[in-house]
């Protein structure tokens, strides 16, 4: 990155700052606390990590909110060393630091083949995205190096141990397997005086079972008030609820089988059990995929225990949103995974799977323009519904899944 095209950016980045910090709050707690650190590489593209966690789906250059204390910031950019190696920094409330790294191309390369029984799994090499995915060929720096296949959708294997000397070739294989997964759909607003309970409780289970589940929070038409997620996309949001043709709120669906109690943990978990159990027909189809492109997931799908014949749903969900006053009568001011936008494929029809197919799929999707990298997620699932009328008893047969992004376009 030149000289002026760094400083426009941060020209940038401290304005909106400047004007995000002047406007008046109405603050029902005390104020959060955090500082900004902008981060900087020569060239762009690299994978940030903080106290050597992968921040996913951001790279340089890239601005970061962080409570008060102190990190080491790392890099990370397939065939490129970084000077310095890492940095500490100190935040503080309401502090501004920028970080620079300059980026050099290894030049003493060897290459490592990189296969798995399943194509388009990520290719991490010493525990970074590579930007390369299953199969591939590699060049890599001369020296050790950790080499793993993987993704969301995937059970985690131990990486394989490689020693690359200067123009030889090495070949590593993994065998992937998928992990159990479910999807809870709950139906909420911000007018609605139960729904308060409903979402305690389906983030107690997500807290109590972790990554075995995706959910999801819809935001249909209710009486008594404008809902700021239904008003942004009314018509997804009232199409989920005419899918499941039902009446009233809070409603809790796992894997499409309706929940009798929306506010008991304890159901719940008993349906996300049924749900993840090895025989459940939940675990007759499974997805996973990567972002590709801007804009584009490549998604992949396999038909393990049964034919289907039916769609690939795929939201963009905002991670989470804050309010520090209500935006309703129920007092909610926290709300996660609400979906934004929605796309099908294929856009018209469905399409047929018999058992042990493979197919892979490009699929569009639109990102709002207010949400910015790390504050949303693509979530995935096969809907095995060829005329798209539910019927009671007809399940969502598949493992949901989480798309990976590539922080490295």
């Amino acid at each position: 990155m030149n000289r002026a095209s760094k400083y426009a950016i941060l020209v940038v980045i401290l304005i909106v700052s400047f004007f995000l910090s002047g406007c008046p709050e109405n603050n029902n707690g005390p104020e959060e606390e955090f500082g900004t650190i902008v981060i900087f590489s020569d060239p762009d593209g690299a994978s940030i990590f903080i106290d050597n966690t992968l921040k996913e789906g951001i790279a340089t250059p890239a601005s970061l909110e962080l409570e008060p204390g102190s990190y080491r910031v790392n890099l990370g950019l397939h065939g490129y060393e970084s000077s310095p190696e890492s940095i500490i920094v100190n935040v503080e409330n309401e502090s501004f630091d920028t970080l620079d790294f300059i980026l050099t191309e290894i030049s003493d390369t060897g290459y490592i083949e990189v296969s798995a029984n399943y194509d388009e799994a990520i290719i991490y090499i010493d525990g970074v995205p590579s930007g390369y995915y299953t199969p591939a060929t590699l060049p890599l720096g001369a020296g050790s190096h950790m080499i793993l296949a993987g993704g969301w959708s995937f059970t985690e294997l131990e990486p394989e141990s490689v020693y690359i000397t200067e123009g030889d070739t090495h070949s590593v294989s993994f065998g992937l397997n998928f992990h159990r997964t479910a999807l809870i759909e709950e139906f909420s607003h911000v007018n609605c005086t139960n729904c308060p309970n409903a979402a305690a409780a389906v983030q107690e289970v997500l807290s109590d079972i972790g990554d075995s589940i995706i959910a999801i929070e819809w935001h249909p038409e209710q009486s008594g008030g404008v809902d700021p997620f239904h008003a942004d996309n009314a018509e997804m949001h009232d199409g989920r609820v005419d899918y499941y043709a039902f009446v009233g709120i809070p409603r809790v669906f796992v894997a499409a089988d309706l929940v009798p109690d929306p506010t008991s943990v304890s159901t719940i978990t008993a349906y996300v059990e049924d749900a993840l159990n090895e025989d459940s027909p939940c675990s007759d189809f499974a997805l996973w995929g990567h972002v590709s492109e801007p804009g584009m997931a490549k998604v992949g799908i396999k038909a393990i225990g049964d034919a289907g014949e039916g769609i690939i749903r795929m939201v963009v969900v905002e991670n989470h949103r804050h309010y520090d006053t209500a935006p309703g009568s129920n007092g909610m001011t926290d709300f996660h995974n609400v979906p934004r936008t929605m796309n099908r494929y294929p856009a018209t029809g469905a399409f047929g799977l018999e058992i042990g197919d493979v197919l892979y799929f490009a699929i569009e999707f639109d990102v709002p323009s207010d949400l910015s990298d790390g504050e949303y997620s693509l979530i995935a699932w096969f809907e095995n519904d060829a005329n798209g009328i539910f019927e009671t008893g007809e399940e969502i047969l598949c493992k949901p899944c989480k798309i990976n992004f590539n922080s490295n376009f």
